[in-house]
């Protein structure tokens, strides 16, 4: 009931807590989907770009996709805000289009509450005016995957991600943390680069 006027071809799946939460079997019945209507063969192999979620990286979801004939290249951490093609190009006008759909629905049904069961309807309308050819392709262009630009990003492009990247901190023989000077240092180099430093002027 949920995938009530739908867009033709569309899937959907439910978490029991309401939330986006992935396991790995939702993940396979997504990519079961891809396959369906892709259509991705050995003689006519795809690629899937993905993030590097573990739930995308279960030995089933390889062995499916080496069946099917998809290679799939994962991103590098904290990267998509730069190299997800559809987070570059497809969300920010889904989102905008989606935020004007809800205003439209609660506007020509004063009074109610939007449900689940007017989601795939008002969301199918979002996508089809967000996921257009251009969209998409801009998305490859800006992401410098297609036509491939391997200079496009530089270590500097992805330097606020190192905050999340630094080591664990070592423990005293007591059990507790020895020294915040690792951090300190970690958060320092950060600060000290010029994009950081042009972002805070």
């Amino acid at each position: 009931m949920f995938l009530h006027n739908a867009i033709p071809g569309s899937g959907g799946a439910a978490h029991p807590s309401g939330w986006m939460i992935e396991s790995e079997s939702t993940f396979i019945e997504r990519f079961k989907h891809f396959v369906k209507h892709a259509k991705p063969t050995t003689d006519q192999p795809m690629m899937l770009l993905l993030d590097n979620h573990e739930t995308h990286l279960s030995v089933e979801f390889i062995d499916l996709a080496k069946e099917n004939g998809v290679t799939v290249v994962t991103c590098p951490p904290h990267t998509s805000h730069k190299l997800q093609q559809l987070d570059v190009s497809v969300y920010g006008p889904f989102k905008h289009a989606y935020n004007r759909g809800i205003d439209s629905w609660l506007v020509s049904n004063a009074g109610k509450t939007v449900s689940t069961y007017e989601l795939a309807e008002i969301s199918g309308k979002a996508w089809s005016k967000a996921g257009t050819p251009a969209n998409i392709m801009g998305g490859f262009v800006s992401a410098g995957i297609h036509p491939f630009q391997p200079d496009k990003w530089t270590d500097d492009d992805f330097c606020l991600a190192q905050v999340t990247d630094r080591p664990n901190p070592q423990g005293d023989n007591d059990g507790t943390v020895a020294s915040m000077s690792a951090v300190v240092g970690s958060l320092q180099v950060v600060a000290d680069s010029p994009q950081v430093a042009d972002e805070l002027n």
